[in-house]
C-alpha cells in the first residue's frame, strides 16, 4: 500500500509539473519572478536563497524563475558563518519580483516596522506575499515533505501556472499574508494514529474534459482521500483473506 500511495503522489507531482509547462508554453506573459527569503531578527538581515535547494526546484517545475544572488553578493552581514543582506541589498535584489515567498511567521511584524521600506517591493504593492502558515508553522516543518505535490500545486497557483479548476484549488500551505489568516492542522491527540497526508487529484491538461458548459476549460477538482481509504481497506481485506487461507 505504501508503495502504491507514494507512486500516486509522484504521478500527481509529475502531472502538475506537465500542466505548468503546457500552460507556460501558451502564456502571453513573461516567466514570473519569485523572491524567496525572510528577515532574521537575530541576524538583523534578510536570509537570501541558495541553489541548489528544494524551493528552486518547485519554481522551475512551475515555470517560474526564483531569484538567486550572484556569487559574492549573498549579503554583507556575516552571522555565525551565514550571509544576510542589508535592507538596501535586499531591495536591490528583490524589488521587481512578482511573488514573494516568505518562509517565516514574522512578516506582519516586519510590515509594521518597515512599512514604507517594504512598499517599494512590487510583490508587496500587489499583495503577492505568501508565508507557510496556511496549515500552521509547525505543519510546514513536520508534514510538508509528505505532501510535496500539494506544495508544488500551491506554488504553481501563486505564480499563475496551475490548471484552472472548479471549485478553485484551495491552497493548503502557502498563505497570502494580506488576505488570509493563519490556520492549523490541529493537535495530535493519539500518537499511535497513522498520519494520512492530504492530496488533490490531478487531471492532465491534454486529457481535460469540460465539466461545466458555462465555464469552458474549467475542470472539477475533487479530493480523493476516500479513494485512498478504499485502497487501504482493500489491502487489509486481502491480507486477512491470505492469512485465513493459510490457516
Amino acid at each position: 500500500f505504501a508503495h502504491t500511495y507514494n507512486l500516486e503522489r509522484k504521478q500527481r507531482y509529475e502531472c502538475h509539473t506537465d500542466n505548468a509547462a503546457q500552460l507556460a508554453a501558451v502564456a502571453d506573459d513573461a516567466r514570473p519572478k519569485v523572491l524567496w527569503g525572510y528577515f532574521s531578527d537575530y541576524s538583523s538581515g534578510f536570509d537570501a536563497p541558495a541553489s541548489p535547494n528544494y524551493y528552486v526546484t518547485y519554481a522551475e517545475h512551475c515555470q517560474a524563475d526564483l531569484l538567486i544572488p550572484e556569487e559574492g553578493k549573498e549579503g554583507s552581514i556575516d552571522s555565525w558563518g551565514y550571509k544576510y543582506m542589508t535592507d538596501e541589498e535586499w531591495l536591490e535584489f528583490g524589488r521587481d519580483a512578482d511573488v514573494w515567498i516568505y518562509p517565516s511567521d514574522n512578516f506582519n511584524k516586519l510590515l509594521s516596522q518597515k512599512n514604507e521600506y517594504l512598499q517599494q517591493f512590487k510583490a508587496v504593492q500587489n499583495e503577492q506575499v505568501y508565508d507557510y502558515q496556511m496549515s500552521g508553522g509547525e505543519g510546514w516543518f513536520e508534514k510538508r515533505l509528505a505532501e510535496y505535490d500539494i506544495v508544488l500545486l500551491d506554488m504553481c497557483q501563486v505564480v499563475g501556472r496551475n490548471l484552472e479548476t472548479f471549485p478553485p484549488h484551495q491552497r493548503m500551505w502557502l498563505r497570502n499574508v494580506f488576505t488570509e489568516s493563519p490556520r492549523t492542522l490541529g493537535v495530535c491527540t493519539d500518537v499511535d494514529e497513522l498520519f494520512e497526508p492530504r492530496h488533490m487529484e490531478c487531471v492532465r491538461n491534454d486529457e481535460a474534459v469540460n465539466t461545466d458548459s458555462d465555464a469552458p476549460g474549467i475542470l472539477s477538482e475533487q479530493p480523493s482521500s476516500a479513494n485512498q481509504v478504499g485502497l487501504a481497506q482493500a489491502f487489509l481485506a486481502s491480507m486477512v483473506l491470505m492469512w485465513t487461507v493459510r490457516a
